[in-house]
Order: C-alpha cells, then sequence, then structure tokens
C-alpha cells in the first residue's frame, strides 16, 4: 500500500510500520546486547589471566629470594670452612716441623710448599749406558 502523498497514514499502516521499527530495535538491541557480553566476557578471561600471570611472578620471585638466600648461606660455610681446614692444616704443619727438629730430621719443606711432603725423591736405576 503506498502512503498517502498528503502524509496521512491508515492505522493499520502506522501498526505496520511501528511493528517494523520495534523488530529492527529489537534486532539492534539483541546485537548490542551479545556484543557487550562478548566484551565482559574477553574483559574478564583478560582479567583472570593478568591475576594468573601475577601470582606466578609472586610465587617465582618469593622462591628466587629463597635460593639466593641460601646460596649466600652455603657461600659463607664454604668460605668459614676453607678458612677453618687452613688453620688446621697449618697447625698440622707446625706440629709436623716441630716433631721433625726434636727428632733431628731434615726439614720436609711444608705442606704448602710445593714438594713432595719431605719424602726423598725416588732414585732414578742407573742407565744401561754407564
Amino acid at each position: 500500500m503506498m502512503p498517502d502523498p498528503n502524509g496521512q497514514v491508515t492505522r493499520a499502516e502506522f501498526h505496520e510500520a511501528l511493528d517494523s521499527l520495534e523488530a529492527r530495535l529489537n534486532e539492534r538491541l539483541d546485537r548490542f546486547t551479545q556484543f557487550i557480553a562478548n566484551e565482559l566476557e574477553k574483559l574478564a578471561t583478560k582479567e583472570y589471566v593478568h591475576q594468573v600471570e601475577t601470582n606466578l611472578l609472586t610465587a617465582f620471585h618469593g622462591y628466587s629470594t629463597n635460593q639466593s638466600v641460601r646460596m649466600s648461606k652455603v657461600q659463607t660455610d664454604i668460605a668459614s670452612l676453607t678458612l677453618e681446614a687452613q688453620t688446621r692444616l697449618n697447625n698440622l704443619d707446625q706440629r709436623v716441623t716441630g716433631i721433625e727438629k726434636k727428632l733431628g730430621l731434615p726439614p720436609h719443606g711444608g705442606l704448602f710448599a710445593g714438594g713432595n711432603g719431605g719424602a726423598k725423591p725416588p732414585e732414578t736405576p742407573p742407565s744401561p749406558d754407564k
């Protein structure tokens, strides 16, 4: 049915146009509602992922900090043991030197002199040419 050029419409035409407008508005509203729901879901997913990342980084940082403290303690313990061992070896060297003097033995050269610890060098067999 053609609209009246004078701008007058029948009641049926008005209701038909109104129903058409309502259907288009409902369709757009449904699409907009679906769009908003999708965006909210994406946002919730991003927030969840962000929270998981934050939790993981926090946990790794705590682990790393604990490991650093442990490693420092181990290094300190090793340095202490090395110093203690060095002191004990020096004490033993002094005691051995004292015993050698009492017995009238030649000095052994010390544990740290790079020698053979005071032992006589091995005898080499005579060469067949002599």
